[in-house]
């Protein structure tokens, strides 16, 4: 059983270089969680995707955090996806940033979990205009169309490890849960062995999983 402790040594994501498929085999990939999107111009409910505040602005990138990593899949046009808001790490300072890309940080000589309710996000190499590092904001999310999110054009497919280090990242955020890598990586295999329908190359610590 997983314990509120377990974990706690390890680093919260994968080898930034490991984050994205490379754009050369991103292409035979189905939509899933974890995958970044050009932001839609607006929610599943017409809203626009514009943040709020004293300068309005669109949003600029959106991270794919369907309950289901195969929900996005498998949805047909009309189908609500949940994403939520990407936004460049700049726009944080130097010593937040580096606490956004640890996830952690020292107090007291004891590591306490830095912006619980952020992800950090590598840049993509492939991408023009992304290439920057990055950081999905749990707080943000909206429920947009699968038609108008795939019309918006995916900028990058998030590999296997990576995502698992994003679902270890979300639960925290969620139910406070402080779980291994190892535990949500099991948590995954297990939901791949259920699913006849799976899509796509497996991981390779699911490869068993029929």
């Amino acid at each position: 059983m997983a314990t509120q402790t377990a974990g706690v040594d390890e680093p919260w994501y994968t080898d930034p270089a490991t984050t994205w498929v490379p754009a050369c085999a991103a292409s035979g990939r189905p939509f899933r969680y974890g995958d970044l999107f050009v932001a839609p111009p607006a929610d599943a409910d017409g809203q626009p995707l514009i943040s709020t505040g004293k300068t309005p602005t669109p949003w600029d990138a959106v991270l794919v955090i369907s309950p289901s990593c195969d929900v996005v899949s498998k949805a047909g046009a009309d189908d609500a996806i949940h994403v939520t808001r990407v936004k460049d790490l700049t726009t944080q300072s130097q010593p937040q940033r580096a606490a956004v890309t640890a996830g952690w940080k020292l107090v007291d000589g004891q590591a306490r979990v830095a912006f619980a309710s952020f992800a950090y996000l590598p840049g993509v190499a492939d991408s023009a205009a992304h290439k920057h590092d990055m950081y999905a904001d749990f707080r943000q999310v909206r429920r947009v169309r699968y038609e108008d999110l795939a019309a918006a054009g995916r900028i990058a497919a998030m590999e296997h490890d990576a995502r698992v280090a994003l679902i270890r990242r979300e639960l925290h955020y969620k139910y406070r849960w402080i779980l291994s890598m190892d535990d949500v990586r099991g948590l995954e295999a297990a939901r791949i062995s259920g699913d006849g329908n799976y899509l796509g190359p497996r991981p390779a610590w699911a490869a068993g999983a029929t």
